[in-house]
């Protein structure tokens, strides 16, 4: 195909107006690219080649490094990101030495060293004297360029008079850069748009860069005469309005596509909803022919019908007199079962009136007897407390007594003990009197537990008070 394309480049006198061609990115191959490349040496009429993101290696550049020098018509060239190398670049830089019609070249996106920024430089620096280059616009952008080739590429632009836009952006330029172009556009005049972004020069070096482009830029403008001046602004009024133009034919284009699109969407649902409807048309007529004799079937049975509900209407009406008569019997029986409810009824009301009062005094003799119960658990639980208190009592004492629990072991006193014995038993009876409060109420068994200097007789006579209590109380 390439070669086909580089046959048809060659032949201008076939395509007389054929001014630009893109072949951006159509997966060529080196000999067709190359090919292409060839054809320029005797093509006249070709301004603009964009062979963006082609493969471009050593044997491709030898085309355009023998095509360039011979060319006159080619004003445009681009070869971004075509994977030029630093040889492919230098041997461009030599054949750009020769070619003086070219105004803008691209190089966007390419790897370019020191070597080749330098030799780049010294196409520049050839725009005076006999070899004079026409290169008007210049793009090395993201070509990864380190700060010594920016520097070298700035040394030698100081004596180019041509150059009048230079893309730089997206490489490695630092302070080296920075202060080469600095030094270089106080000597150059002409060029009036530099592109920096995306690297890491001072900023001290971009405002002087800035304000040079600006002087630039009124110099050019001042040096111009008057009629081209005037003649640019039309032109640039001109370009606003082509570019209106062509904004607006593109949404006329991008609208008239979409109206095709809708046009032949319709056309097609158009014919399918004919389609369809002469399907249904036919549907129809078939479902109606079936109506029509089902209907002459139902029209039949009707008939039939009729016949069968006379006959049925004269035996429903005699079994609907025979029905009547019943109902009538059925009413009687339903009054009189009414009437025996009723009394029925009376006899419960009555039943239930004495059913709750004999329920209410059946209430009342329960509340009575809970009464009595719980007045019976407070005297038992009166009663055992006062039985631990007395055996409380006896276990305190049990020691002290003649033979402790076994009677046995109990000696018989004599009568003067024994005289002695109650004499002190009664005095300790009166001190226990006294010991009760106000009242003279005896000392329980819990009281007399605690009361450690008691004697046992003393424990003795508490704990027969707590068990006389406790059986004064039992009764009850």
């Amino acid at each position: 195909n390439c070669a086909l394309l580089a046959a048809s480049v060659d032949r201008t006198a076939r395509f007389p107006r054929l001014r630009a061609l893109h072949l951006v990115c159509n997966g060529g191959t080196v000999a067709g690219i190359g090919q292409v490349e060839d054809a320029l040496q005797v093509n006249t009429r070709l301004e603009r080649l964009v062979l963006d993101q082609n493969d471009h290696n050593q044997f491709a550049t030898l085309s355009l490094v023998g095509s360039l020098p011979i060319n006159t018509a080619l004003r445009h060239l681009s070869l971004a990101n075509c994977h030029l190398s630093d040889q492919g670049v230098l041997s461009l830089a030599k054949a750009l030495v020769f070619n003086s019609a070219l105004e803008s070249l691209s190089l966007r996106g390419n790897e370019i060293g020191t070597a080749a920024a330098a030799a780049l430089g010294g196409v520049l620096a050839g725009g005076h004297g006999a070899w004079r280059t026409g290169l008007r616009m210049l793009n090395l952008s993201s070509c990864h360029m380190p700060d010594e080739a920016g520097g070298a590429l700035a040394d030698r632009l100081a004596d180019n008079a041509t150059l009048e836009t230079l893309h730089l952006r997206d490489n490695a330029l630092r302070e080296i850069s920075g202060r080469s172009l600095v030094d270089a556009l106080r000597r150059q005049t002409t060029i009036t748009k530099l592109s920096l972004e995306l690297n890491s020069v001072d900023f001290r070096f971009l405002s002087h860069i800035g304000q040079m482009l600006d002087r630039n830029a009124k110099i050019r403008h001042k040096a111009q005469p008057q009629h081209y001046r005037d003649r640019i602004e039309q032109l640039k009024g001109c370009q606003r309005e082509v570019e209106a133009l062509e904004k607006t034919l593109q949404r006329n284009h991008v609208r008239k596509r979409r109206c095709k699109l809708k046009q032949a969407a319709i056309v097609q649902e158009l014919a399918d909803a004919r389609a369809s409807e002469r399907e249904k048309l036919e549907a129809l007529e078939a479902r109606m022919e079936a109506v029509r004799h089902d209907r002459q079937q139902v029209t039949e049975e009707v008939v039939a019908l009729d016949a069968k509900l006379q006959a049925v209407t004269t035996d429903g009406e005699h079994e609907v007199g025979q029905l009547l008569s019943q109902i009538a019997s059925v009413e009687e029986r339903i009054k009189h079962l009414e009437k025996h409810a009723a009394r029925v009824q009376g006899r419960f009301d009555e039943f239930e009136s004495k059913a709750g009062q004999e329920l209410v005094a059946a209430h009342e003799e329960l509340e009575k007897a809970e009464k009595a119960r719980a007045s019976a658990s407070l005297l038992a639980a009166a009663a055992q407390r006062n039985l631990d208190g007395f055996l409380a009592a006896l276990r305190s004492v049990e020691h002290g007594l003649p033979g402790a629990a076994d009677p046995r072991r109990r000696r018989v006193e004599r009568k003067v003990g024994i005289e002695q014995r109650r004499r002190r038993t009664d005095g300790v009876s009166l001190s226990a009197a006294a010991a009760g409060g106000p009242a003279g109420r005896p000392v329980t068994g819990s009281r007399a537990a605690q009361s450690p200097a008691a004697p046992p007789a003393q424990m003795v006579a508490l704990a027969a008070g707590a068990s006389a209590e406790g059986l004064a109380a039992e009764p009850a």
